[in-house]
């Protein structure tokens, strides 16, 4: 055991602190691209999510607008159907009698119109 020995246990020595340096530093790396990975993905749920909120709030908006179009067309209906009533009480016997009598009419042309087309 000359000096040559000791020689080589000082270069397997520092080879081996080379080795543990570079893997030092290959674990850091891995674990900054795993952060790096963990960070996007936060981002993209919480894009997702944000984009489900907009959806949402566009489909519940759009829903509010149609809940609110169909009570004014049923108020539209009602106001309408009170206004007919009126005018009926309103009207004499002889201009309902003659109404009665054009929408029996009205009535029997469709009625016509619809068997000319089935033929």
């Amino acid at each position: 055991e000359g000096p040559d020995v000791g020689c080589v246990s000082t270069v397997l020595a520092k080879d081996g602190s080379d080795l543990l340096q570079e893997l030092d530093k290959t674990v850091a790396e891995i674990r900054e691209e795993a952060r790096e990975k963990e960070r996007q993905q936060q981002e993209e749920l919480h894009a997702e999510a944000a984009a489900r909120r907009r959806r949402q709030k566009s489909r519940d908006e759009e829903s509010r607008r149609a809940a609110e179009l169909s009570a004014q067309q049923k108020l539209e209906v009602t106001k309408e159907q009170v206004e007919r009533k009126a005018r009926r009480r309103a009207e004499s016997p002889e201009t309902r009698e003659l109404r009665l009598k054009e929408e029996r009419e009205e009535a029997d042309a469709v009625v016509r119109c619809e068997r000319e087309a089935r033929r």
